[in-house]
């Protein structure tokens, strides 16, 4: 294809994939930037600001009506400067207006639309807008004219209108901070309280039948499953295994997860996780890992072992860099179908196996002449494939497993043939930081190397691309370019990442990264009233005010996060300055929650850290090295997630007591290795047998 560079816009300098597939729109659209506004305030034109991603299929519905159509380009050109944002670059851009149109509309979604004054005050919001009116919904052709017009005859009354939804903002905000003054008495739940009501919370939108929480559309929330875990493990409560294990078997077998290609699709469409849709990104894959390890931790079942290992294989064969680091995402569509890529015909089965294989695995596969999807919009129909016997293993069915294998793998080189859907390339900081989290977990509780080989591997990718020598981050790396300053969830999955990293391999460099991403964090994001954090750094806002996230939604919010990077940080290090830090933190989200904790469920976890009961130990390498070994096994079959570990030996003590004073004085006892074992702030004598260990710990738990 050849550009027609005449058609270029100010995006095409962009290294955002999504940015680029707007820069020969006739739009004359120009990235978030001074200059934009500033030829909107001297050419006196409101801003249309327009915010989504690359793998938003509503986002190129919207591109392919209406950004690619010359009338509108036109109305847009002549009344509007046009600016386009990535969400996925500018987390804290799309926050900020997500609020604004949720608090104008009541709803919100992408692709996100706001018309605002030059000097970014929003007086009009929406989602998608189609090209003309339809159903009772505003068209562009419309709906641009008339703002246009009112901006030109009723200009101050319209500047009026910003001002008083911007100054009603801030006011909400003000509101809030005030009574989060940290010297008022907290008159709100008990812990134990507040994690008996998230899980109440939970049980009572879940799905017994198909798992997962709702009654119509499925999101794979991966953090509530692990928060149920913990719960678990917390309470002994077995409805709150029950939950996890029934949505996680449910999701593996529904076509929400690719039964050929591996990994696990955006959400489910309705309620029985059958029909998905098909983006695949990379923080789900991320948040499922640990979810599946952890329920593999809870119940030694293998299948939850099998799942994680063919998540972390889909993020190594797609989703990988040749360098380490991990890309964003696959589109949903592809052919501009959304789901094409993925579907079967019956006669595709048949026409590429013998007769008996394929109707075995059109079978197991839930493969039928008619379909199980229909596209609205194409209406072309097709099988999405499932497995709903998903615990029973294909290789005792009746061929071998080769056999088995080779006919998927015959499946799978076929669909492979086909375009596949778009690959965003792009590197971000705080999804890779969550990948590498993820990894690290499976890598210890599932003893995978490869796991672990590929969460270092993307670790020295990322600190090498994106940290600076003073520990501030870069937010995105694409094209041998590293750009835009770390926001908070940059930092505060990075920290989990180090901080997992430095659990599973003991290295105290990973120790020593997660601290110092912790000092730029409390130096360059805290509100200092309140002790929560900002989204943008002080040093770099460009918007009316300052975001802040609290919410549990898609992924973890940064203050979450940092709640749990702050007790398990002061807890491995000892140090009671983060333990403070933590415990102002904890309180103002405690506020700012109210009783609405299923949307806090990260947050819980790193409660039910703090208060307890939580283990720390300290395994102290004596002459025979191979020990270690069975101490870390002992361990790892103990599931207890509120627990940090630290092994102290003759190459990193002198580090080690600077970073954790308190292991100074704790010796191999005889030269054996030694486990020193806290439990609920209280300490056991030594012991040189894992057995007595994993006794101490179990007892001390129990009380």
């Amino acid at each position: 294809m050849v550009n027609n560079y005449k058609n270029m816009n100010h995006l095409i300098g962009e290294k955002s994939p999504y940015l680029l597939q707007h820069s020969m729109n006739p739009v004359n659209w120009y990235p978030w930037s001074e200059e934009a506004f500033k030829r909107a305030t001297s050419e006196n034109k409101p801003v249309f600001l327009s915010i989504g991603y690359a793998t938003c299929h509503w986002c190129h519905v919207m591109e392919h009506e209406s950004f690619e159509d010359k009338n509108v380009a036109e109305i847009l050109n002549k009344n509007f400067i046009s600016i386009k944002v990535d969400r996925e670059e500018r987390p804290d851009v799309d926050n900020y207006y997500m609020n604004v149109c949720q608090a104008m509309t009541g709803s919100g979604g992408w692709p996100l639309t706001i018309i605002m004054t030059p000097d970014k005050k929003p007086f009009w919001a929406g989602t998608y807008i189609p090209k003309t009116a339809r159903f009772g919904r505003p068209g562009m052709m419309e709906l641009l004219p008339k703002l246009a017009d009112i901006w030109e005859t009723q200009k101050e009354d319209l500047i009026t209108k910003a001002n008083t939804i911007e100054k009603a903002l801030r006011q909400k905000e003000k509101a809030l901070t005030n009574q989060l003054n940290p010297e008022q008495s907290d008159n709100g739940l008990k812990v134990n309280e507040q994690f008996k009501l998230g899980f109440g919370q939970l049980a009572s939108v879940y799905d017994p039948v198909n798992g997962g929480f709702g009654d119509n559309m499925k999101f794979p929330s991966p953090h509530n499953l692990i928060f149920l875990l913990h719960y678990y493990n917390w309470s002994k409560n077995p409805g709150a295994l029950e939950m996890v294990e029934n949505t996680l078997k449910n999701m593996r077998g529904g076509g929400i997860f690719d039964q050929l290609g591996l990994g696990f699709h955006r959400y489910s469409t309705e309620p029985t996780w059958t029909v998905p849709h098909f983006e695949k990104m990379l923080y789900d894959q991320a948040l499922l890992l640990w979810a599946y390890s952890e329920a593999y931790g809870a119940t030694k079942n293998s299948f939850y072992k099998d799942v994680a290992v063919e998540i972390s294989n889909y993020v190594f064969t797609n989703l990988t860099s040749k360098t380490g680091a991990f890309y964003s995402a696959e589109d949903a569509d592809s052919e501009g179908v959304e789901g094409k890529f993925y579907l079967f015909q019956e006669d595709e089965f048949d026409n590429l196996l013998n007769s008996n294989m394929s109707e075995y695995l059109k079978a197991e596969f839930g493969v039928t002449k008619n379909g199980n999807f229909k596209d609205p919009h194409s209406n072309m129909r097709g099988n999405i494939l499932t497995l709903r016997d998903n615990e029973k293993s294909l290789k005792s069915m009746p061929f071998s497993e080769a056999e088995i294998n080779r006919a998927i793998k015959s499946l799978l080189s076929y669909r492979n043939k086909r375009v596949r859907p778009f690959l965003d390339d792009k590197i971000i900081t705080d999804w890779n930081g969550l990948m590498i989290g993820a990894l690290a977990i499976g890598a210890g509780m599932l003893d995978d190397e490869q796991m672990r080989e590929g969460a270092e591997l993307a670790a020295a990718d990322i600190l090498s691309k994106m940290k600076l020598s003073d520990y501030h981050l870069f937010h995105r790396y694409r094209e041998n370019d590293s750009s835009i300053k770390g926001m908070l969830d940059d930092y505060a999955f990075m920290i989990f990442a180090m901080t997992e990293l430095y659990q599973t391999t003991q290295k105290t460099d990973y120790l020593i990264s997660a601290l110092e991403f912790t000092k730029v964090v409390q130096r360059d994001f805290m509100d200092k009233d309140e002790g929560t954090f900002f989204m943008n750094p002080d040093i770099e806002n460009d918007l009316p005010s300052r975001p802040k996230d609290f919410y549990d939604g898609a992924i973890p919010s940064g203050n979450s996060m940092m709640m749990y990077n702050l007790i398990r940080l002061a807890r491995i290090t000892g140090n009671t300055t983060l333990e403070e830090s933590a415990s102002k933190l904890s309180k103002s989200i405690k506020k700012r929650s109210g009783k609405n904790l299923y949307a806090h469920t990260l947050y819980l976890i790193g409660q039910n850290f703090a208060a307890g009961p939580s283990v720390e130990i300290v395994l102290v390498e004596g002459e025979n090295k191979n020990d270690i070994k069975e101490f870390k096994n002992a361990l790892n079959s103990l599931y207890f997630p509120p627990k940090v570990t630290i092994v102290k030996n003759e190459n990193n003590k002198k580090e080690l007591e600077r970073l954790a004073p308190y292991t100074k004085d704790q010796i191999a006892t005889g030269n054996k290795t030694t486990a020193y074992v806290c439990v609920k702030n209280s300490c056991s004598l030594p012991v040189t047998d894992p057995a007595a260990m994993i006794e101490i710990i179990t007892k001390q738990i129990k009380k």
